[in-house]
């Protein structure tokens, strides 16, 4: 019986410490997808007003790094849902063409009310939530 009961503890034990690892790879893909969203549509680096071709940088930028999420063992959720609308939504592409003092004040106000690590203590921009083309998680 004593047996069984620490066979049932290191289960529990594993299960957990796989659980923990699988939701900060998921925490660190939200987080690379909304640093970027906002960074695309309030023209941020590397996505300034100069930069050709915004849109195919923004889709590369975000391909190279879930990649590398892939290597380490993340599992890209697209992979079995049905992409509905692309990568850039229309709130993301409406808010990247306002002046910048529009772009500069919706990031304070709304980019600035949550504190994510690693990206400065940005939200998602408005709209962003369905970035990859799906819907944000009730979570």
């Amino acid at each position: 019986m004593l047996a069984y009961l620490g066979v049932l503890f290191t289960t529990f034990l594993a299960s957990h410490r796989k659980a923990k690892s699988h939701w900060q790879l998921n925490r660190s893909a939200a987080e690379f997808i909304k640093s970027n969203c906002w960074r695309y549509a309030v023209h941020g680096a590397p996505f300034d007003s100069a930069t050709e071709h915004p849109e195919a940088l923004f889709a590369n930028r975000l391909e190279d790094g879930l990649q590398e999420l892939r290597k380490v063992g993340w599992a890209d959720p697209r992979e079995e849902l049905m992409d509905s609308g692309g990568l850039i939504t229309e709130s993301m592409r409406a808010l990247r063409g306002k002046a910048y003092t529009v772009r500069k004040e919706t990031y304070v106000r709304d980019g600035s009310s949550s504190s994510g690590a690693g990206t400065a203590g940005v939200s998602t921009p408005p709209g962003a939530g369905r970035c990859c083309g799906r819907a944000p998680s009730s979570r």
